[in-house]
């Protein structure tokens, strides 16, 4: 996203780096994208974190929880459970930079 309105980027204890970017009208997300350099589970997570975005408030969206990126992608296996929460603490950290930058 060219000039978003707020990014954040956390590296997750098992090294995985994920960064997000969203742009915000009216206080709904309207653009929201994200990279990571980990692997397909953390791709997963971090894809249906920006779908369970998209379109919602700020709002709505700081409330959205790494249980709710596994329930929808049906669960995954244990060990790739932290990818979930790095994915939504990530998008937490990107709206809080936006919410820093409009006060």
């Amino acid at each position: 996203i060219i000039e978003p309105d707020g990014f954040a980027i956390i590296t997750g204890p098992c090294g995985d780096t994920t960064e997000f970017y969203i742009k915000v009208k009216n206080e709904n997300i309207k653009e929201i994208s994200f990279m990571t350099d980990g692997c397909g589970s953390s791709i997963a997570c971090g894809s249906m974190t920006t779908r369970s975005t998209h379109d919602k408030t700020v709002d709505e969206a700081m409330k959205i929880i790494n249980q709710d990126v596994l329930d929808a992608l049906d669960g995954l296996p244990e060990e790739h459970i932290p990818g979930a929460k790095l994915a939504t603490d990530t998008l937490n950290k990107a709206i809080l930079n936006y919410l820093e930058d409009i006060k």
